[in-house]
C-alpha cells in the first residue's frame, strides 16, 4: 500500500498516511485535518497546484514506490442544499426546546449570514487571506455572538465552537495563529474565547448571579485525563519527528543490546566520550535507546545507567538532532544572535516591565549586565540578560529553570539544591554573565549533564524535557514554551495537544507567549510575522 502526504491548499495543514484509492485519501484527509466533509467539495491536485488526479496515481503510487504528495483544495462557492451556504451542523441541546421533541435536532450555520452583515473592507480582507486589526477581529466576534443569541438562539460554548471551526476553516489564513511564517494553532480556540466571552458579558446579571471570569475548558475532563498519568514522567509527543521508530534494518533486539554493551565498556574504559565510534554507535541504537525511555514505567536514572553516554552534552544533542528533525544546536545559537537584541531591547521598554511594580528590578538586571560587560570586556551579558528579562516578563523570576550558586559547591552539592524531579540548570559562578563558570543540568536529583556555557546549559536543560519526557512545571512553564517555540521553532500541531501541558481544552499554546511573540514580531522584522 503506497504512501502519500497531503497538504491543504493554504499550506496550513499536511498529513502523511496510507491508500489505496482516492476515495480513503480524501476520507483520511479530511479526517485527519479535522474539515468539512458534508456539503463541501475537494479537489486533489498535483503538488503544482493545478493538475488533478485519478486513479492513474495510485498505480503510479504503487510501482514507484515513493511517498506521492498531493495538494487538497476546497472547491470554492460550493452550496450547502438547504440555504445556499457553505455550512456546518450543529448540535442543538434537546433542553432548548422541551416542548417540542420532534422537531429538528440539528441547526445550521450561515456563514453568508453571518458575514453579510459584517463590513464589506474585512469581508475582502478575509477573502484575500489578509489579518485582521484587533477591532476588526472585534467586529467579527461581535456579530458571531449576534448571530448565536438572536438567529440560532443558542449560546453554548458547543455553537461556538463550530462557529469559529467553519470561519477558521473558510479564512483559514486570516484567522490561523501565525509567528514567523509558523502556524501555532488554527485560530479556533481564540475565536471561539473571543465569541464567548462577548456572549458572556452581554448576558444581563441578576442579583442571583454574580459574573465570574470565563472558563474555557473542561476542567473535570482534563482531571479524569490526568489521573491516569503520573505527571512527571508524562511523554510530550507533539513536535517530535522520531519519537519511537523501528528498529534499522537488519537490526535485532539482540544486535541493539550488543552495541549498549560495547557502549557501556567504552563509557569505563575511555575519557574521550566525543569520539567518532561513539557517536555511530549511539545513532545506531537510537531506536532502542526510545524504547527505554518511552516506557511509561521507566525510571530515567536507571536508562541513564544502561545508556550513560546521554550523559554527554555531544550525544544528548545529537539523539535530540534526530528526536526533533533538526540541528537544534546550530539553530539554537542562530536563534539567539538573531533575536536577543531586539528582544532586550523590546522587553526593557513594553509595558508589563516599565511598570512600577518591575521598573527597578529592570534597571537592576540592566545595571548588572552592563557591569559585567565591562568587567569582562565582552557583549555576551547583554545579550544573555534577556531570559532574566524573559522571566519576569512572565513572572516567573522566583523560582526560574536556573539557578546560580558559589564555584565551591561540589556535584554532590549540586545535586541535593533542586527541589523538583524536572532538569533543572545549576551554575557555578557569579552570575548567568560568568564565562568561566562550570554548568551542569541536575536530572532527578542524581544525574548531572556538564555543559560548556550557560547558553548551552539553557538549551541541554529545554532539550532534557523533550527527550527524557518530562512536564514543564508552572512556576517557568511559560519561559521554556516561548524558548521552545521562537528559539527553537518547534511548533506542535494544535491536534497533538498531550494533557499534561494542563492548557485549556482545545488550546495550543500559552496566550501570554503568543502575545509576547506577536508584540516581538510587530516590534522587529527579526520576529516578522507572515503570510503564505
Amino acid at each position: 500500500m503506497p504512501f502519500f502526504k497531503i497538504e491543504l491548499f493554504d499550506g496550513s495543514q499536511s498529513v502523511m498516511f496510507k491508500a489505496e484509492s482516492i476515495e480513503e485519501i480524501l476520507d483520511k484527509s479530511t479526517e485527519r485535518m479535522g474539515l468539512l466533509k458534508e456539503g463541501v467539495n475537494y479537489d486533489i491536485l498535483l503538488d503544482d497546484k493545478k493538475t488533478k488526479i485519478d486513479e492513474d496515481v495510485i498505480e503510479f503510487a504503487k510501482v514507484s514506490a515513493t511517498l506521492v504528495q498531493l495538494i487538497l483544495r476546497p472547491v470554492k462557492d460550493v452550496l450547502d442544499n438547504r440555504d445556499g451556504q457553505l455550512c456546518a451542523p450543529v448540535e442543538k441541546p434537546l433542553e432548548d426546546n422541551p416542548q417540542s421533541p420532534s422537531s429538528d435536532s440539528t441547526v445550521f450555520i450561515s456563514l453568508r449570514d453571518i458575514f453579510g452583515q459584517i463590513d464589506r473592507n474585512i469581508v475582502c480582507k478575509c477573502e484575500k487571506g489578509e489579518k485582521l486589526l484587533f477591532e476588526e477581529r472585534a467586529q467579527v466576534s461581535n456579530r458571531c455572538a449576534e448571530y448565536m443569541k438572536d438567529t440560532l438562539k443558542n449560546t453554548t460554548r458547543g455553537v461556538g465552537t463550530k462557529i469559529a471551526t467553519a470561519i477558521c476553516q473558510r479564512y483559514s489564513r486570516t484567522f490561523d495563529n501565525r509567528v514567523e511564517n509558523e502556524v501555532w494553532g488554527s485560530g479556533v480556540a481564540t475565536l471561539r474565547l473571543s465569541i464567548m466571552n462577548v456572549i458572556y458579558y452581554r448576558k444581563e446579571s441578576t442579583p442571583k448571579k454574580r459574573p465570574v471570569q470565563l472558563c474555557d475548558s473542561d476542567e473535570e475532563e482534563i482531571a479524569a485525563i490526568q489521573s491516569q498519568y503520573d505527571n512527571s514522567l508524562l511523554q510530550d509527543e507533539y513536535g517530535y519527528v522520531q519519537y519511537s521508530p523501528s528498529l534499522p534494518e537488519g537490526e535485532t533486539l539482540e544486535t541493539q543490546n550488543d552495541k549498549r554493551l560495547e557502549l557501556l565498556s567504552l563509557f569505563e574504559e575511555t575519557d574521550d566520550h566525543d569520539s567518532e565510534k561513539v557517536s555511530k554507535l549511539m545513532k545506531s541504537t537510537y531506536a532502542t535507546q526510545r524504547i527505554a525511555i518511552n516506557n511509561q514505567s521507566r525510571n530515567i536514572p536507571h536508562v541513564l545507567t544502561e545508556w550513560p553516554f546521554l550523559k554527554n552534552i555531544t550525544n544528548l544533542i545529537e539523539h535530540s538532532d534526530t528526536l526533533l528533525g533538526k540541528k537544534v544546536e546550530s539553530l539554537w545559537r542562530q536563534s539567539f544572535e538573531d533575536k536577543a537584541t531586539s528582544m532586550r531591547k523590546y522587553l526593557k521598554s513594553c509595558p508589563i516591565l516599565t511598570c512600577k511594580k518591575r521598573v527597578n528590578q529592570v534597571q537592576t538586571l540592566v545595571e548588572e549586565y552592563k557591569k559585567a560587560e565591562e568587567y569582562n570586556r565582552s557583549e555576551l551579558p547583554k545579550f544573555m540578560v534577556i531570559f532574566h528579562l524573559m522571566l519576569l516578563y512572565f513572572g516567573e523570576e522566583e523560582s526560574p529553570f536556573f539557578k546560580i550558586v558559589d564555584k565551591k559547591f561540589t556535584d554532590q552539592d549540586v545535586m541535593k539544591l533542586t527541589n523538583t524531579m524536572c532538569p533543572t540548570l545549576i551554575i557555578r559562578g557569579s552570575s548567568l554573565y560568568d564565562e568561566n563558570s562550570v554548568c551542569t543540568v541536575v536530572l532527578e536529583h542524581n544525574t548531572i549533564i556538564f555543559c560548556n556555557s550557560p547558553l548551552q546549559g539553557i538549551l541541554a536543560t529545554l532539550l532534557a524535557y523533550y527527550v527524557f519526557g518530562y512536564v514543564y512545571p508552572p512556576a517557568y512553564e511559560k519561559s521554556l514554551e516561548f524558548l521552545q517555540r521562537v528559539f527553537l521553532r518547534i511548533i506542535p500541531k494544535e491536534d497533538s495537544i498531550t494533557p499534561k501541558k494542563k492548557k485549556k481544552k482545545g488550546s495550543p499554546f500559552e496566550a501570554s507567549v503568543m502575545k509576547l511573540a506577536t508584540a516581538l514580531a510587530d516590534f522587529t522584522n527579526k520576529f516578522k510575522i507572515t503570510q503564505t
